[in-house]
Parts: structure tokens; sequence; C-alpha cells
């Protein structure tokens, strides 16, 4: 899938639609890379970063790593939302840069 081929659904089902897509695509193109196809140069379809000159073992390397980041991000943030803590907090400390006094 190209940047331009994917469409913002607007809504957080749709979001989760696109992610589960996403990632089915993604763990596809793993399970089915021999070695020859991780050590293809190329490989990776986003032509204005280093993908067209590195490895597809490397891509997948670091996207994984990006996954498990911000995976974590997202789950401290639901975490949060769970307790009732970061939408009542989140803009007072982005405000005043510290966080606010317990409510």
């Amino acid at each position: 899938m190209a940047p331009e081929d994917y469409r913002f659904s607007g809504d957080a089902a749709g979001a989760i639609a696109a992610f589960n897509t996403g990632a089915e695509a993604w763990r596809d193109a793993l399970i089915s890379a021999d070695e020859a196809a991780l050590d293809m140069v190329g490989r990776s379809i986003s032509p204005d970063r280093s993908d067209p000159d590195v490895p597809f073992i490397e891509i997948a390397w670091w996207v994984n790593q990006q996954l498990l980041r911000h995976d974590a991000e997202i789950a401290l943030l639901r975490d949060l939302s769970g307790i009732g803590l970061f939408w009542r907090s989140s803009w007072a400390v982005i405000c005043s840069g510290s966080a606010p006094a317990s409510a």
C-alpha cells in the first residue's frame, strides 16, 4: 500500500479496522519473506526515505521497533484515560508545563 492509497476513516472503529488490515498485511509480508527477500535492497515502497537503499530486514527491524514504541504509548494513554487522569489533566500539563493539583 502506498501512502496515497490510505484513507483516514475519521472514527475509532475505522481506525481499528485499518490497523488490523495493515497489521495482517505486514505479518504476511514478513512470513512470506525468504532469506533472499530479507536481504533484498529496495523491497520497501517509500522512495522519499532510505528504504530503497537498505535491505528489507533493516526495514522490518525498524518498523517493528516503531510498532512497539507506539503501541506502548497507546497503552499508556488508554490506561490513563481509563482512570480518568489523562483527559482531565493533559491540557493543564501542556499549557502550564507542570502537573495539575490532584482533583
